[in-house]
């Protein structure tokens, strides 16, 4: 990095989003700017980690430059990401196995004897456990 500069933008008129803004209606306004100097090959760099995060690489730099301000490790999320996948396609299927598991449970309950009944409780707690194996790892991974 050559040169470090900030800039006060409070009096400047707000242009137009073209994009969806991703911070949350309750954060407060960014009205400041730092401008980093990079050679191309930081730049590079730089562009290369924040694509790897699907972020603009000013919201990279932004993120890990608070993270190490405020002296945490930053989160990869990416990672995270693919832990939330996980979370996400179990809970659909511990969805659509209580779903069917209850309406084995109705049948049972009116004398009819439903074969996939076992099956249908079987898969259940299967879930449950992949469900509480997906807690213990996002546990491990959060600071």
């Amino acid at each position: 990095m050559k040169e470090l500069m900030t800039q006060d933008r409070t009096n400047r008129t707000p242009k137009t989003a073209t994009r969806r803004n991703r911070r949350t209606l309750h954060s407060p306004r960014r009205n400041r700017a730092l401008f980093i100097a990079l050679s191309d090959e930081e730049y590079a760099s730089l562009a290369k980690a924040a694509a790897n995060e699907k972020l603009a690489a000013g919201a990279w730099a932004a993120m890990t430059l608070l993270a190490a301000a405020e002296g945490k490790r930053r989160a990869d999320s990416h990672e995270l990401r693919e832990v939330l996948q996980e979370v996400l396609h179990a809970r659909a299927q511990a969805q659509r196995i209580g779903v069917n598991l209850n309406q084995a449970v109705a049948a049972w309950n009116s004398g009819e004897l439903s074969p996939t009944l076992c099956w249908y409780a079987r898969a259940a707690a299967q879930t449950v456990r992949k469900l509480d194996d997906l807690a213990d790892e996002l546990r491990s991974r959060l600071p």
